[in-house]
């Protein structure tokens, strides 16, 4: 024994607390190797805007389970749960219901990792009740998403009104309120696609298309309805497995197209010219056309015979952000999944950082909203430029998306 206790480095007879430190030394490995990725928003971006953060209808997974006003809307779920197990007569109701618990269960633990140490020691002798949870929440999700599919096609009617659709659909974004995705495809699989005839990425492109066009902020490319609902299908849609859950899902909905030269993000960051002042020395600001650049910002130069010089107008070509009510929840949920998960792309948290540098002040949202870069459906100039500015407060960003614009604008702007 004395030798083992030379050999931890500790002192004889003080082993209580080594086995303390030992404990916290596993259980930080443990956080290392299977780190949440469903949690509370951390308090410096959640003290900002509450109501951002906080489902409105309904609560999916945990963490709101215990809200009040909330729980009055759980009647809709085991309706729901009742019509997505309906939509197969072979086999009955309680055998699907029955697989979909089993399969649940059988996947518990790696569920309990999903949440935060608070929400694990919670259900931890209450695994039942999570599984439960889990079933019903899942159903709900799968059952809503196809309803809204298929009244698009008038073979289904509703009985939720127009608001308490794009709420909930709002609600399925909120970071906090997320189940893992692996249970939503388990569920999917024990109902919808049990037999195997939906294709390997239609759960991903249903989500994607029903969910994105509610939550989308940024005005369509396109007005084709069939390259709209393409669009909103992914490039990583086959790769179902990797959403961490619905948000995750939605985010790579999100491209942004930059160029193989990647600028000086701290020096991008530095950038203070507004709209106004960028108008006044002759930048015009135009809405990006292009879908699969949607939220991509670009420059490009006048062609004329003096486009060699530094002094030559630039067109800054700009996604078309639509403000309205819950614009601003649907930022600061991408940009809170971007702020807790740093290995995603910082696409929202790029995004939300531009827009602070070039908006100061109520003029420069006036311009933009003339130059059709941003459609204000929320109020006056200064509401908007309000909640631009503030969306970005607390924030880090390690890698910025829109380096090489942004230093072409400041060097328009101060021409050596």
């Amino acid at each position: 024994m004395e030798n083992d206790d030379v050999e931890y480095g500790r002192v004889p007879n003080e082993a209580e607390p080594f086995e303390i430190l030992l404990r916290c030394v596993e259980s930080g490995k443990k956080c290392v190797e299977k780190r949440p990725s469903i949690c509370m928003v951390p308090s410096v971006l959640r003290n900002l805007s509450e109501k951002s953060f906080i489902p409105r209808v309904v609560s999916i997974g945990p963490l709101h389970k215990e809200n009040e006003n909330l729980k009055k809307f759980e009647w809709l779920k085991h309706s729901f749960l009742y019509d997505l197990l309906s939509r197969s007569s072979d086999p009955t109701l309680a055998e699907q219901l029955n697989e979909c618990l089993e399969k649940v269960n059988d996947l518990i633990e790696d569920i309990r990792s999903s949440y935060d140490d608070m929400i694990k020691e919670k259900y931890k002798g209450r695994i039942d009740q999570l599984a439960h949870m889990m079933v019903l929440d899942a159903s709900f999700i799968l059952e809503f998403c196809l309803k809204q599919e298929y009244k698009q096609d008038n073979k289904e009617a509703t009985m939720l009104s127009k608001i308490q659709i794009t709420c909930i659909a709002i609600d399925l974004l909120l970071l906090e309120n997320q189940i893992p995705f692996f249970v939503l495809q388990t569920i999917f699989d024990c109902t919808i696609n049990r037999k195997g005839s939906h294709q390997e990425n239609y759960l991903t492109c249903l989500l994607q298309k029903i969910l994105g066009k509610y939550i989308h902020p940024f005005a369509q490319c396109t007005k084709d309805s069939e390259d709209t609902e393409h669009a909103q299908c992914s490039d990583d849609s086959k790769k179902e497995s990797e959403h961490a859950h619905v948000l995750d899902c939605l985010h790579k909905t999100y491209k942004v197209k930059t160029s193989e030269k990647v600028g000086d993000c701290q020096a991008s960051l530095n950038y203070n010219h507004s709209v106004v002042e960028l108008d006044r020395s002759g930048v015009n600001f135009k809405p990006q056309k292009e879908k699969e650049m949607e939220m991509s910002m670009s420059i490009i130069k006048s062609r004329s015979c003096y486009n060699l010089s530094p002094w030559s107008k630039r067109t800054l070509f700009m996604p078309t952000l639509v403000i309205q009510e819950f614009t601003e929840t649907v930022l600061r949920n991408f940009i809170a999944y971007e702020q807790f998960s740093p290995e995603v792309n910082y696409y929202f948290t790029s995004y939300a950082s531009a827009m602070d540098m070039l908006i100061d002040s109520e003029a420069d949202v006036g311009k933009l909203v003339e130059s059709k870069v941003i459609v204000n459906n929320l109020g006056s100039n200064r509401d908007v430029a309000t909640v631009i500015n503030g969306i970005c407060v607390n924030i880090e960003i390690e890698r910025f998306c829109y380096s090489e614009a942004i230093q072409e604008l400041d060097r328009f702007f101060r021409p050596c």
